[in-house]
């Protein structure tokens, strides 16, 4: 038996890559469970439930699974999607789920091209499951095999948003939205700054939310009941959901009960539902430029002309040519010349004299081209507007980098980590839409400029740009804005990339066209005369993110636990906050130097936190993007000068396992611990005579299929004992896997007798 190879992401599998992908006929497989016994030959396909992933063997012998981007899923049909899995073979004649266990891709001459392995198992199904996830289960209901490609899914892309609902109108302007509450869901007017109303879409389809804390959209089982509840590791299918991915509104369906997220219009409540009642929803921003960009090339790229209408087609380009004194011309290829040149070339071809030609022959040609210059110089406006929105928005950003810099104390030798942050600059502009007050009757102009802006960060980071990149990095402090420069200007030449894809292809083109003339909440209707209010209505996002990215570097959060609620002696007001805790006792945090706790931030430094929306509950206790690293007094009670807290901040939408390794003869601990999207967890650790610290943290994401058990990130931390001064704080071996980074972590050595060392490290995935 000849074995080509394992399961691997094949290499010519690139999941940023759009394309269409023909299918034959289905293998029998309900909701995408494919039992054992079932061969599936070339041009066969199964798929998930909601035809959101597709198990398909290809005619070129290669074994595929594909995200579905848009377009029928049906026999004999075809799609746009994304590969993200594949056996990476050409001779595959075809797959068996074989009755011993065993998955088999054979070829015409009876060799083995490809299998999992697992024969000798008791197989139950091989499932091709909404998460994106491949998954061989026995009769146990046990994975025994999986493709471990619930990683790779490139839509939609994870990011936060509004849930707004279609069917409810907006009053005065002000939107209905999707609400956590202690009841759970409900829908209520949008109110400005409320976490509860933001929730964050990922890729695997669970609807975080912005109340953080794991909670998580869910169906209470068994009944009719959406609940927020914590979000279970791993997560199970009453806590994923399916929705369209098309351009307007969508339906969301449970992966658990298939039924469907519903409004109750007379009362307002949010309900379950058994029939798919589409277009209930709206995700804001929506993003429609990705879908447009996703859809596969018009072929040819404009209507073809018959012979006859070719002709007069050829006499337009000619007479444009003569009145504009250009040697030749060729109206379909100016369309990418500006808004003006195409009203004039539309005007001048609207003046001509076509007597010469029958009027059954010239009138669709002179509609078809009228119809494009008035689109293309739209989409033109658009562009044009959006290019205005981002220089204005960042044009003095270095200054107010510059100035946020002073405010935090920064000189040009020192460092911070990025850890993710170009992209969290950008995409902390877009999260204040969720709380711009930018409604002009029923019209939010910045929501249009946050679809534009996402679509072009989406489309940016899956042709894997090198100037637009999710990567962590330590950077000077006077490199930095050359940094994010790099970003901004990578992203504007993506959308100089998206202007001339859509105005070279018919396709997008109308679409396009559509949609601008639209304000529906996917809609980019345009009003340049608001521009200047966007622009504003953005730069609060840019001040967090920055600040985010500063404050860390330098200072740290020192925290203990009070029973009562009287403030911090000594420590100015604006640097400090209290907080109740479930036992009657306080909370009691402060910001400070992370060399001295008495040396305090400027207090410009915090008022520009505050002033800009930032929440004093995320910012101490570590959420949402603020990564310190922290520590407390010292006490008699072992929480000395050989203590070692580290500070674990997960920045990404999974919920993730952090645990400690090898502490003996240190005591550390607690471990292991939940580690819930975009929040921070704290390990303490207490030196031994004569060894001090150390120990190794390994973080571990339970939903990574069969690799759930080998870590995606992990470093070793150490403290030397100390004696008469505070003890040598450092990290070693650092290392992240799969689709995971790590920070460089940073290390903080402690106060003699004062407070313990510290070290803070962030978990990020692109």
């Amino acid at each position: 038996m000849n074995v080509a190879n394992n399961a691997t992401l094949a290499t010519s599998t690139n999941p940023s890559i759009f394309c269409t992908v023909p299918l034959g006929e289905p293998v029998q497989a309900e909701n995408g469970y494919i039992p054992p016994n079932t061969q599936m030959l070339p041009g066969q396909w199964a798929a998930s439930a909601g035809n959101g992933y597709v198990l398909l063997l290809q005619t070129d012998g290669n074994l595929v699974l594909y995200q579905v981007v848009g377009g029928p899923v049906s026999t004999n049909s075809s799609f746009t999607g994304s590969a993200i899995w594949a056996t990476g073979t050409n001779d595959g004649a075809y797959f068996d789920v074989q009755t011993d266990g065993n998955l088999v891709l054979g070829t015409s001459e009876g060799n083995v091209a490809w299998t999992s392995n697992t024969d000798g198992i008791e197989p139950q199904e091989l499932r091709v499951q909404t998460d994106g996830n491949l998954v061989l289960y026995n009769t146990l209901d046990q994975a025994c095999w999986a493709s471990s490609s619930n990683h790779y899914q490139v839509w939609p892309p994870t990011r936060w948003v509004n849930v707004q609902s279609s069917l409810v109108a907006p009053v005065k302007g002000v939107p209905f939205v999707l609400t956590a509450s202690p009841d759970g869901p409900t829908l209520s007017p949008f109110v400005v700054g409320s976490p509860n109303q933001i929730w964050q879409v990922t890729a695997d389809g669970r609807l975080l939310s912005g109340l953080l804390g794991g909670l998580v959209l869910g169906q209470d089982a068994g009944s009719r009941t959406p609940i927020n509840t914590t979000q279970s590791v791993p997560v199970p299918v009453e806590q994923t959901w399916l929705w369209g991915s098309g351009l307007g509104p969508t339906a969301i369906q449970n992966s658990g009960s298939n039924q469907y997220l519903s409004v109750d219009i007379a009362g307002g409540s949010v309900q379950m539902q058994d029939t798919d009642t589409s277009g209930q929803w709206y995700f804001m921003p929506t993003s429609p430029l990705d879908n447009i960009m996703a859809l596969p090339a018009s072929d040819p790229a404009f209507p073809a002309f018959t012979p006859d209408q070719q002709a007069v087609y050829d006499w337009i380009n000619t007479q444009l040519a003569a009145m504009n004194n250009q040697p030749h011309l060729i109206l379909r290829k100016q369309y990418t010349n500006g808004a003006s040149t195409l009203d004039s070339y539309r005007q001048d071809m609207l003046g001509l004299d076509y007597s010469a030609f029958q009027p059954h022959v010239w009138q669709p040609v002179v509609d078809q081209l009228k119809l494009e210059l008035s689109a293309a110089s739209a989409v033109n406006s658009l562009f044009t507007c959006y290019t205005s929105f981002h220089s204005l928005l960042f044009e003095d950003q270095g200054a107010l980098l510059s100035e946020l810099g002073q405010d935090a104390g920064f000189e040009n030798g020192d460092s911070t980590n990025i850890g993710g942050i170009i992209l969290a600059v950008l995409s902390g502009v877009i999260y204040t839409v969720l709380s711009a007050e930018t409604m002009e009757g029923d019209i939010n102009y910045f929501a249009v400029a946050a679809n534009v802006l996402q679509s072009g960060i989406n489309v940016a980071v899956a042709a894997q740009s090198s100037n637009v990149s999710p990567s962590l990095f330590q950077v000077a402090y006077a490199d930095l804005w050359g940094q994010l420069s790099d970003t901004f200007e990578g992203l504007l030449a993506t959308f100089g990339t998206m202007e001339t894809t859509i105005l070279t292809d018919w396709a997008k083109l109308k679409i396009t066209y559509t949609l601008i003339a639209s304000t529906a909440p996917d809609g980019l209707f345009w009003n340049s005369g608001e521009t200047g209010n966007m622009v504003k209505a953005a730069k609060p996002g840019y001040v967090l993110s920055v600040m985010q990215m500063l404050l860390p570097a330098k200072f740290q959060i020192y925290q203990y636990l009070d029973v009562n609620d009287t403030p911090i002696d000594g420590v100015p007001a604006y640097a400090q906050y209290i907080a109740p805790a479930i036992d009657g006792t306080y909370f009691k945090y402060w910001i400070a130097d992370s060399t001295d706790w008495s040396i305090y931030p400027e207090e410009i430094a915090l008022t520009q936190v505050w002033d800009n929306g930032g929440s004093k509950d995320e910012f101490f206790n570590g959420r949402n993007g603020w990564a310190f690293a922290r520590t407390m007094p010292y006490t008699f009670s072992g929480n000395d000068a050989n203590y070692l807290v580290i500070a674990l901040t997960n920045l990404s939408p999974n919920t993730l396992v952090a645990t400690v390794f090898n502490p003996s003869p240190t005591s550390a601990g607690p471990s292991p611990q939940t580690l819930y999207p975009y929040e921070t967890v704290l390990i303490e650790a207490e030196a031994a005579f004569p060894g001090g610290v150390a120990l190794t943290i390994s973080i571990f994401d339970p939903s990574r299929g069969n690799y759930f058990n080998e870590p995606i990130a992990s470093f070793e931390a150490y403290q030397d004992y100390s004696g008469f001064e505070a003890g040598n704080v450092r990290t070693a071996n650092a290392t992240a896997a799969g689709d995971y980074q790590l920070s460089t972590p940073l290390c903080n050595e402690g106060g003699f007798r004062q407070y313990p060392g510290a070290i803070q490290a962030s978990i990020f995935r692109p």
